[in-house]
């Protein structure tokens, strides 16, 4: 009984040293001790983390009994879709998602709370074909916030703006899919209920999932939590020819 005890204490005790990456989305034992970062810190080194659309298709709304499903509905309280609860998480901790609605794929994005109820509605905005960000900061208001993969961030808008620009010297030179060289800008356009704090920000990959081993953000550990690259928020100039090039608060045609 004692070895077992003893056993068990050891294995409690060198288990911290693991890690769940990105909300608890990737694990594994780590070599290194976990360390959190100071307030100071986090002024010059972030926290990051990836995030993505995921596509649902109509065998993964069915996947469970319909007693067990969940209501996704729109802020007029009118039925989207019920699915299985694994999809409506997803769908609400990622902000954007794909489902099969009536035998067609449906591009669904977060649309707040009603009466503590999450809402979503459709996209059918073609200027926003990956979804919306955020429209309200602590200074201005936006009719229109599309995301924009690879080159937007979510961020915590008590500290942050929709519009900063913060550059990151680890992406300069990453390869996209679309074949672009990355130039290390990266535009605020969204937020998340935890997304807190100074140098906390939610990288958006499009529709890769950080699965997806060729995520170029993935490859250099963006969805590790014990990442912490250097990021400076730019000024007024070089954050203003940011947002021409990338056509903010939409997106390049």
């Amino acid at each position: 009984m004692k070895k077992t005890v003893l056993s068990t204490l050891l294995f409690l005790i060198f288990s911290c040293g693991s890690d769940s990456g990105s909300g608890g989305r990737s694990g594994g034992l780590r070599s290194r001790p976990f360390r959190i970062l100071t307030e100071n810190e986090k002024k010059v080194l972030a926290t990051t983390t990836i995030y993505y659309i995921e596509n649902f298709s109509e065998s993964d709304i069915n996947r469970c009994a319909d007693v067990l499903k969940v209501n996704m509905l729109d802020r007029q309280g009118r039925l989207l879709v019920r699915v299985c609860q694994k999809v409506y998480d997803s769908c609400s901790m990622e902000g954007t998602c794909v489902v099969s609605i009536g035998h067609q794929m449906q591009m669904l994005n977060f649309d707040g709370k009603l009466n503590g109820i999450l809402r979503f509605k459709i996209i059918t905005n073609s200027e926003c074909k990956y979804g919306h960000g955020a429209g309200t900061d602590h200074k201005k208001s936006y009719k229109n916030m599309c995301v924009d993969p690879f080159y937007s961030v979510a961020a915590d808008l008590k500290i942050y703006s929709l519009g900063d620009v913060i550059y990151f010297p680890a992406v300069v030179g990453l390869l996209l899919p679309s074949g672009e060289i990355h130039d290390g800008y990266f535009i605020v356009r969204d937020t998340g209920g935890s997304i807190k704090g100074h140098g906390r920000f939610d990288f958006f990959t499009g529709f890769l999932t950080f699965r997806n081993l060729n995520n170029p953000f993935v490859k250099i550990k963006f969805n590790d939590s014990q990442t912490f690259p250097e990021y400076f928020l730019t000024d007024d100039n070089q954050a203003e020819l940011v947002r021409k090039t990338r056509n903010f608060p939409l997106l390049n045609r």
